[in-house]
């Protein structure tokens, strides 16, 4: 695949790209990821870039989201870290930091719903059910769904393509959507 300089983001144009691919095309991809991020070569140069006591970014599959951490102790394998976010502890592979510190966010288009892949944990969020607009913050992705914490209409589990994205929820959670105009 060849991407003119500057003109589009590396990773936003190979995601375009592998949203088109087969079942069996995505395994044989995941296979070449997966020989990439073992490559012992590539694993000794994260291990020498940072050191124990430095805050780095990092991105959790399960939130869907960076965050911040402060290194513990570096290990073979893993890395112990405190997450700025909660104080909690982990042990995570080396891959997941950001050490070359790249933005990476998938763009949508205004005509796209939302997938899984555009959703985190803490997000704000809105959604429809029997005429009611209900607006509330996922606490959990799911395969299919997200989890959904509203105020007013307790936790749902919504499919991602029946989200809206809300810019501020916070103001929302006691509210139903009015429909108007503006003067």
């Amino acid at each position: 695949m060849m991407l003119e300089p500057h003109s589009v983001d590396p990773l936003q144009a190979m995601y375009e790209v592998i949203k088109q691919l087969s079942l069996y095309e995505l395994h044989r991809l995941k296979s070449v990821l997966w020989n990439e991020i073992e490559d012992p070569a590539r694993l000794r140069d994260a291990k020498n870039r940072f050191k124990e006591g430095d805050r780095l970014e990092w991105f959790s599959g399960t939130t869907n989201k960076t965050h911040f951490a402060k290194v513990l102790d570096k290990k073979r394998k893993y890395v112990l870290i405190v997450n700025e976010d909660d104080g909690r502890t982990w042990n995570v592979p080396y891959y997941v930091f950001n050490l070359s510190q790249q933005s990476v966010e998938f763009a949508m288009d205004a005509s796209q719903k939302l997938t899984k892949q555009h959703c985190s944990v803490g997000d704000n969020v809105g959604f429809s059910h029997e005429g009611r607009t209900y607006y509330g913050e996922i606490i959990r992705l799911n395969p299919k769904t997200a989890s959904v914490d509203t105020t007013c209409g307790g936790k749902w589990r919504v499919s991602y393509r029946n989200l809206v994205t809300v810019i501020d929820s916070e103001s929302q959670k006691d509210a139903l959507l009015i429909e108007g105009e503006i003067e």
